[in-house]
C-alpha cells in the first residue's frame, strides 16, 4: 500500500518506525498467522493515543507531525 502511494520504504524501515511508535504507546502491532495458506502479517493499529498526538491535544517526545 505504502509504494502504491509514492511511498519507497524498504520492510525492515516499516517494522523499525511501527515498533518505535509501539513502545510509545501510539499503536499497536500484531502478528497475524494462517498457516494453512501459509501467510504471516503484521497488522498495526492506532491507540487513543495515537489519535490524540494525530489530533494535536497530546504531544510525545520524539514525535513531530508535519504539515
Amino acid at each position: 500500500m505504502l509504494a502504491q502511494n509514492g511511498y519507497e520504504v524498504s520492510e525492515t524501515t516499516v517494522l523499525r518506525i511501527t515498533q518505535y511508535l509501539a513502545d510509545k504507546g501510539l499503536v499497536t502491532n500484531k502478528i497475524i498467522n494462517n498457516t494453512a495458506i501459509g501467510i504471516k502479517r503484521m497488522v498495526t493499529c492506532i491507540t487513543p493515543m495515537g489519535v490524540d498526538v494525530l489530533e494535536g491535544t497530546v504531544q510525545v517526545d520524539g514525535i513531530m507531525l508535519g504539515d
